[in-house]
């Protein structure tokens, strides 16, 4: 399991599958299909449409473009089979006691522990931690361990900021049990009631089935069932009790659905769509460019004719390419009553 920075540009999947001759290295795996196979389309024309700019340069930026646009058209393209929405679930602000009410940690780390069943097209992300200390000036480590084989993820200094940035994030392909605390040795913290998890799909706190007022313990199990059309309706199911119910630290923790995890997995479905969408960019920067000669009718009419061709195409393509997909079982996040994201505190370690 590895630890990447939040914002971090996904790696383009489709880069290996869709090609240009003379810009694609030579050497290696070769792509299985070519842009300049689509009639009109040369291994030099991407070189002459900017001054100072080379075929390499044009074409990276070409499937850049071609990129960011498939995940919407996708997006579009699975409406009622399977919604992605950015944010599915995020913890809540905890609710802080009054200044008075102290919760003395006694030379120990200060945790929270998460625990995630495989979810293909879920990344986990940690935005910031929120440390409720009376001190302003303190001086401490955040850790991040990856449970299941021990191995320490990410460490970060903490140094008089009761509200730490974190950034980062991890996909949950093979699931997740990970522990993240901050070494709160010798602080004074204040008490708070556990954090609620907020569903986004309703915009309201979960509780647990079994709560007769509110949040009494830690955490709680929440479950996305395949059954579900949308794959993103929370079913409740019990509260695991792990200590009082009260923390001195808050994480901000959200699950996100990955479109790019999805078109990764399914970019050879997609590819040919792909090939379609970059043509049309292309010819779309044909028609800007100021270097050749739109003087002559038929390289303009030419070049409206293969935009408008190719979009056209792409937009039947897509809605074809998505439907011929197996989602069936599918769902964004879990289908097991078994299994189930659980996030609690951990008093100590």
């Amino acid at each position: 399991m590895k630890l990447e920075a939040l914002g971090k540009e996904p790696e383009n999947p489709f880069a290996a599958l869709v090609g240009l001759k003379g810009v694609t290295p030579s050497e290696g795996t070769q792509p299985s299909m070519w842009l300049d196979d689509l009639p009109g389309i040369t291994q030099e024309l991407p070189e002459k449409l900017r001054s100072g700019e080379t075929g390499k340069t044009m074409w990276e930026r070409i499937q850049r473009l071609a990129w960011q646009s498939m995940g919407e058209a996708v997006k579009n393209a699975l409406a009622g089979r399977l919604v992605f929405e950015r944010v599915l679930a995020q913890t809540a602000p905890l609710e802080s006691r009054a200044k008075g009410e102290v919760f003395q940690p006694s030379a120990r780390w200060e945790c929270w522990e998460i625990h995630t069943p495989p979810s293909k097209w879920v990344t986990l992300q940690f935005h910031t931690a929120t440390l409720y200390c009376d001190e302003e000036e303190f001086a401490s480590t955040l850790k991040i361990w990856d449970m299941s084989t021990g191995k320490e993820l990410h460490s970060q200094t903490v140094t008089s900021e009761t509200e730490i940035t974190i950034g980062q994030q991890v996909d949950l392909k093979r699931g997740a049990h990970l522990l993240i605390g901050i070494d709160c040795t010798d602080l004074t913290l204040y008490a708070a009631d556990s954090g609620k998890w907020c569903d986004f799909v309703t915009g309201a706190p979960i509780y647990p089935a079994n709560a007769d007022n509110g949040w009494k313990a830690d955490s709680t199990f929440r479950v996305f069932p395949s059954s579900m059309p949308k794959g993103v309706t929370p079913i409740q199911q019990n509260t695991v009790q792990v200590d009082e119910g009260q923390t001195g630290l808050q994480i901000d923790v959200r699950l996100v659905g990955s479109m790019e995890a999805f078109l990764t997995e399914y970019s050879r479905d997609l590819a040919y769509a792909y090939r379609l969408l970059c043509g049309s960019l292309l010819m779309d920067e044909k028609l800007g460019s100021k270097e050749l000669n739109h003087s002559a009718k038929t390289n303009l009419e030419f070049a409206l004719e293969k935009r408008d061709a190719w979009r056209k195409e792409f937009n039947q393509v897509i809605p074809r390419a998505v439907k011929a997909i197996d989602l069936r079982g599918q769902s964004l996040c879990w289908s097991c009553d078994d299994e189930a994201f659980c996030i609690g505190i951990v008093s100590s370690v």
